[in-house]
């Protein structure tokens, strides 16, 4: 049983929107740093995040900085091998995301037109030939021998508003990057998120947390910009994506 005196003087010092009682211990609402809760003649010290609740129960000990139990902090290596640079022989450049063995998706825009398009597998180039594409919903499939990388399965489910998500791309055909931000909204089809990208990151990946595993819930197509003074300026903290579920509509509809 917990030390409610304890909570509430944690709730006191560290400004803790909220917390009840439930079947699975005790909630809290998100604050952005580490809490440290002492249960009756024991210590548990768990990391709380902006944009998530953490359930804490007597049998749970996680130390501060690493993952919560069934929660996604960051993606792994593991995770990340599976978003490929790709390129093309007329100097375009994005990125690609293994869906299945052999077979990566990207951006439609960033290889139609091409006579040859690469694929960065293990840190050499090699020859990818396209299977299928969509200009409108701006995905292609190539075929690509992508070894030993393991793919990433799409998401089953639409993200929640304000659910955290995290963009992997090669911006500038430079090297592999995640950020994070928030699901905002779906309009017109299209996934927005506050997650920043940058050109080359067309065709990476847009990913959520399932249940602990990373899930491929879009494909990066771009970002926002607006007009000022004969130029396009580009809106930081913002970017587009293809939906999980327009992916599989457009994987199956391919017969790939």
């Amino acid at each position: 049983m917990f030390d409610l005196l304890r909570l509430r003087q944690v709730n006191s010092r560290l400004r803790i929107k909220s917390y009840h009682r439930s079947s699975r211990g005790v909630h809290f609402a998100a604050v952005p740093r580490c809490v440290e809760v002492r249960p009756r003649g024991e210590q548990r010290v768990i990391m709380i995040f902006w944009v998530k609740t953490v359930y804490l129960t007597s049998v749970l000990a996680v130390v501060c900085g690493a993952a919560v139990a069934n929660e996604c902090v960051w993606p792994d290596d593991h995770t990340q091998a599976a978003i490929l640079s790709v390129a093309t022989n007329d100097g375009s450049y994005a990125s690609g995301v293994v869906i299945a063995p052999n077979r990566v998706l990207t951006a439609a825009h960033a290889v139609s037109g091409a006579d040859q398009t690469f694929v960065r597998v293990n840190r050499y180039f090699r020859d990818a030939s396209l299977i299928t594409m969509d200009l409108e919903k701006d995905l292609a499939v190539m075929h690509v021998d992508t070894g030993d990388v393991q793919p990433i399965r799409l998401s089953s489910r639409k993200p929640i508003k304000d659910e955290p998500v995290w963009a992997v791309g090669y911006p500038h055909a430079r090297f592999k990057t995640t950020s994070v931000g928030t699901f905002q909204d779906i309009h017109e089809g299209v996934l927005h998120t506050s997650a920043s990208i940058d050109a080359g990151e067309s065709g990476g990946g847009l990913l959520a947390c399932d249940k602990g595993d990373f899930v491929l819930a879009g494909m990066l197509r771009g970002y926002g910009a607006y007009h000022q003074d004969g130029k396009y300026i580009k809106i930081e903290n913002h970017s587009v994506s293809v939906t999980a579920q327009d992916i599989e509509r457009f994987v199956q509809f391919s017969g790939d």
